[in-house]
C-alpha cells in the first residue's frame, strides 16, 4: 500500500519554507538596524572548538606597562595631587581596538630577598592612590568613584528662620546652610583634576570582567593609563603596574559590528 511522502500538516510547512525563501530579501535598513525577533538553530562544526578559533585578522592585544615611584608620591597631598601615565598606546591605523579587562597594581619589597616584590593586598592605600584610563583625554562611559570619603550631610532643619524678617531695611541676605559648607569643603578636598572619575583597586570579581564595560577604540585613538597620588604614601613601593587586554581587528569590520547591534523589535507584525 502506497503512503502519501506528507501528510497534509506537513505539506503546509513545506510550501510556507518554500514561500519564505523565494521572498524578497530584506533591505539595508531592516539588516543594518532594526532585525526581527526571530530564531535558527544553529550547529557549529566542531561545536565548543569553534569558539575559540578566530580568523587572522583579529589580533590579539596584551601590554603591560611598569613605573618606579617618583618622590612626589611622598610629599602629595589633596590640593596638590602627583600624577604620571603609567602607559599609552595609539590604535594602528585602519584597525580597531576592543578592549576587554585592564587592572593595576602596585609591588613592594617582599623582604625576603633583593630584587623580590610583591603585590600589596587587595586595597591598599584605598585614600591615597586612584587610577586612570583614557581614550583620547576622555572617559568613556558616566562613572563615579568616590575615593576620598567625605562626612555625611546633616539633616536639613524642617524650619529655617530668616535672617531678615523684614524689621530691619538692608540686614543681610540669605546666609549659607550646612549642607552648603559641607559640600564646600568635599569639593576642596577632591583630588585635583581626577574628581570623581579616579578609579579604586577592584575587587576580583569570580566568573566576570574586571572592566565595567568593554571598550571600542577606532583607528587613530590613544589609550593611556595614568596614576594619581593624592595623599602622601609612607610606605616603602617597588614599583606601579598597569595591564591592559583586548584584540586588534580591521575597523570597518568594527564600525559594522557596531552598527548592527540593535534591539529586537517586531517588524511588519511579526515576531
Amino acid at each position: 500500500m502506497n503512503r502519501p511522502l506528507f501528510d497534509p500538516q506537513q505539506r503546509a510547512a513545506l510550501d510556507a519554507l518554500r514561500r519564505s525563501s523565494a521572498a524578497p530579501s530584506a533591505t539595508p535598513f531592516e539588516r543594518g538596524v532594526i532585525t526581527a525577533c526571530s530564531s535558527d538553530r544553529v550547529v557549529l562544526a566542531g561545536g565548543q572548538l569553534a569558539s575559540y578559533v578566530t580568523p587572522s585578522a583579529i589580533v590579539p592585544f596584551e601590554a603591560v606597562w611598569r613605573k618606579l615611584p617618583d618622590d612626589g608620591i611622598f610629599t602629595a597631598s589633596p590640593s596638590q595631587p602627583f600624577q604620571f601615565d603609567l602607559g599609552s598606546f595609539t590604535v594602528p591605523a585602519s584597525m580597531g581596538l576592543v578592549l576587554l579587562d585592564y587592572r593595576f597594581d602596585i609591588y613592594r619589597p617582599s623582604g625576603s630577598a633583593a630584587g623580590d616584590f610583591v603585590p600589596l593586598e587587595d586595597n591598599r592605600l584605598p585614600t591615597q592612590v586612584g587610577w586612570n584610563i583614557r581614550s583620547n583625554a576622555n572617559l568613556q562611559g558616566n562613572v563615579r568613584y568616590e575615593l576620598n570619603p567625605s562626612p555625611p550631610t546633616a539633616a536639613s532643619p524642617a524650619y529655617t528662620p530668616q535672617p531678615n524678617p523684614g524689621l530691619i531695611p538692608g540686614g543681610p541676605g540669605p546666609v549659607a546652610t550646612d549642607e552648603q559648607f559641607s559640600r564646600a569643603r568635599y569639593a576642596q578636598a577632591q583630588a585635583a583634576s581626577g574628581d570623581l572619575s579616579l578609579m579604586p583597586q577592584r575587587h576580583h570579581r569570580e566568573g566576570l570582567l574586571r572592566v565595567p564595560a568593554p571598550w571600542t577604540l577606532h583607528s587613530g585613538t590613544s589609550l593611556t593609563l595614568s596614576c594619581h597620588i593624592f595623599r602622601a604614601v609612607q610606605i616603602p613601593l617597588a614599583f606601579f603596574e598597569g595591564e591592559v587586554f583586548g584584540f586588534l581587528m580591521p575597523d570597518n569590520d568594527l564600525l559594522a559590528l557596531e552598527s548592527h547591534v540593535a534591539p529586537c523589535v517586531t517588524i511588519n507584525g511579526g515576531v
